[in-house]
């Protein structure tokens, strides 16, 4: 009668059984195929059966490991999307109105501050109920046409001193623009 040795699979980890004197196996679930050398004394063939086994223990435990935090990875990253979702909304209105301002305020170039104005323009023909004021010199308006005529009075690259003014609620509401000589 011949002796049944029982083996792990080292790719799934299933268990084997195969008779002592076969020099290949099949695994049946997941239908790898393993090579079983003869000649091989006991004490080397168990050491293989061995290593089989637990690189069979180690890829399955990898695979789960793998499977699990990808899935709380994409559950955290869902959950941070619908709580920016549900919590961002109160904060977005002023975000995405003062957004093209960001930045501005400070020393700056005439061909910036006129960039800055071009916002100011695109801002306050979208906004009918808010509009940001543009104060140079002498000039105070939100009227398109002279804010253009601010815009062509600056020097490309003269520096001014550009300062934005924020209502009581937090909107961008005026840009002020000094010269600096």
């Amino acid at each position: 009668m011949k002796k049944v040795v029982n083996l792990r699979c080292p790719n799934c980890g299933s268990n084997l059984k195969i008779n002592e004197d076969d020099k290949h196996a099949k695994c049946t679930h997941c239908e790898s195929d393993l090579l079983i050398e003869k000649d091989m004394d006991d004490e080397l063939k168990a050491t293989i059966i061995e290593n089989m086994k637990k690189n069979g223990k180690i890829s399955r435990t990898v695979i789960i490991w793998f499977l699990v935090s990808s899935a709380l990875i994409s559950i955290i990253i869902f959950g941070a999307f619908i709580c920016i979702g549900i919590f961002g909304t109160r904060e977005s209105k002023t975000s995405d109105y003062n957004f093209p301002f960001i930045g501005d305020a400070g020393t700056r170039w005439g061909i910036t501050v006129g960039y800055t104005l071009d916002d100011v323009i695109s801002t306050n023909k979208i906004n009918k109920d808010r509009k940001i004021t543009v104060i140079y010199n002498d000039i105070k308006t939100t009227k398109e046409d002279d804010i253009i005529k601010i815009k062509h009075k600056l020097g490309d690259f003269k520096y001014y001193e550009l300062k934005i003014d924020y209502d009581e609620d937090g909107y961008v509401n005026g840009v002020t623009i000094l010269d600096r000589d």
